[in-house]
C-alpha cells in the first residue's frame, strides 16, 4: 500500500509566496513571521515559549523579546536548541536569533 506525504497548508502558501514574490518582500516576511509565531511553542520549552515571544524577522535574523533579563539568559542558553528546531519545521533562511529585553511588555501566562 503507497504512502502519501502530505504538506500543510502553510508549507503550500510558503512555496507558492516564494515563486512569485521578490526576495526580502514584506508581506512574505511577515508571513513567515506569523508560521514562526505559530511554531514558536515546538521550537522552546513551554516557559520560555510563554515568556520570550517572536517579535520580527529581519532576514536571516529572527528577533525576539521578553520582559525580564532573566529570560533573555535563559533564552540565550536556548538558541542552538531553538534554531535547530526551527531548522527541522522549514525555517532554514533563519540563521541567528536576537535576543531584546523590553520590560514594558507582559505576557499572559
Amino acid at each position: 500500500m503507497p504512502t502519501h506525504q502530505f504538506k500543510s497548508t502553510a508549507d503550500i502558501v510558503d512555496n507558492v509566496i516564494r515563486k512569485h514574490l521578490p526576495e526580502g518582500d514584506i508581506h512574505a516576511l511577515s508571513r513567515q513571521l506569523d508560521r514562526i509565531i505559530t511554531c514558536w511553542p515546538r521550537c522552546t520549552t513551554e516557559l520560555l515559549s510563554q515568556n520570550v515571544k517572536p517579535v520580527r524577522l529581519d532576514e536571516e535574523q529572527l528577533i525576539v523579546e521578553t520582559h525580564s533579563p532573566v529570560w533573555a539568559n535563559k533564552m540565550r542558553y536556548s538558541v542552538k536548541s531553538a534554531l535547530r528546531k526551527l531548522h527541522e519545521l522549514g525555517f532554514k533562511e533563519v540563521k541567528f536569533i536576537k535576543i531584546k529585553v523590553n520590560p514594558k511588555i507582559a505576557y499572559d501566562e
